[in-house]
């Protein structure tokens, strides 16, 4: 009889063990789900007559401190971290607006995955007048790099990715927003930032008293309009060009806020280009006075005829580390590249 009694609470015991864990695995699970989701709420604000809509940009993990954030530092220990992406938007039309993420690290377009999305050089997603998104998102182990260096991330939302700007009467620079991070993979960090060897700078032709845009493309190869009225002109929303041809673009940038160097990235359909026939960035030596820099690079059109969305950013002393509270990346008036055979 005694004997039963024992193994009656024996069995009891295990099946409560057995609940506990079958719960704890639940929870566990449940909170992994959650790490892994993408969520919406609401986003709200008061857009002024000077500003009729309003974005919102942001990235944190679970490892980064207070401290390290509000150096615009995201501490990113493996791929196995998860990296929360934020982006609201309030236009004041209630329509829904196509967007697309990417990434690119070390400034070169990387791999990520979004949830248990295959991994993928981007992620697009639609987000309501009035929202905000959160996107968790994991980067390809392949393209971390493990040391003690200063990494950058450069976070790429673009929105009305699959419009042209053909289809509308004038250009436009808001169509997003991006944001840069510096990034570590240890605590024990040095104050060096990562550069991949030795990056050849090129040197502004012209240098113009004026600030005119944060970054803007165009074929103006003689500055026509600063001869005419003081000013640079925007380029066409379409511009017809032929396949597999090397193409000189001008650009305009605002010197305003840069110690040394700016980096420019140039995209055609949301892929980088080669500039100059090197990488698929472009370092641009800076004389440190104010105004907009002025001068040429080369671009190779796309081999196949089609449209292309032509996007350029600028990045500010892109080899230093942060000092600055803002972190935004300035991107240019985008314009379709319509290239024929």
């Amino acid at each position: 009889m005694k004997l039963n009694f024992i193994k009656h609470r024996l069995v009891i015991i295990i099946l409560g063990c057995i609940i506990m864990f079958s719960c704890i695995l639940a929870f566990i699970n449940l909170n992994r789900n959650n790490e892994r989701a993408v969520e919406y709420s609401a986003y709200e604000t008061t857009p002024n007559e000077a500003m009729p809509y309003s974005r919102i940009i942001d990235g944190n993990t679970h490892s980064t401190s207070v401290d390290l954030k509000s150096q615009n530092m995201l501490y990113i220990p493996s791929s196995t971290e998860t990296i929360y992406l934020d982006y609201g938007l309030i236009d004041n039309s209630g329509d829904i607006t196509e967007v697309l993420l990417q990434i690119y690290y070390d400034y070169e377009l990387i791999n990520f995955k979004v949830s248990d999305n295959e991994y993928s050089t981007q992620y697009a997603f639609d987000i309501k007048d009035g929202k905000k998104i959160k996107i968790p998102v994991h980067i390809d182990e392949n393209a971390l790099k493990d040391d003690n260096k200063i990494h950058k991330l450069l976070i790429v939302f673009t929105e009305g990715y699959n419009q042209n700007a053909a289809q509308f009467d004038r250009v436009t620079d808001e169509y997003g927003l991006n944001q840069i991070y510096d990034v570590v993979h240890t605590l024990d960090y040095s104050n060096e930032v990562y550069m991949e060897g030795e990056i050849n700078k090129i040197i502004p032709k012209t240098n113009f008293e004026k600030s005119y845009s944060n970054l803007l493309l165009n074929l103006d190869y003689n500055n026509s309009e600063m001869k005419n009225k003081g000013g640079i002109i925007n380029p066409e929303p379409s511009m017809q060009i032929e396949k597999n041809t090397q193409l000189p673009l001008m650009y305009n940038i605002d010197k305003y806020k840069v110690k040394n160097d700016c980096l420019i990235i140039i995209t055609a359909n949301y892929k980088p280009l080669k500039i100059n026939e090197n990488n698929y960035y472009q370092l641009i030596k800076l004389d440190g006075e104010k105004g907009t820099a002025n001068g040429s690079i080369n671009i190779m059109t796309p081999n196949k005829s089609g449209n292309y969305e032509i996007i350029g950013y600028v990045i500010r002393d892109p080899f230093k580390k942060q000092s600055s509270p803002d972190n935004i990346v300035d991107t240019s008036p985008r314009f379709t590249m319509v290239v024929t055979e």
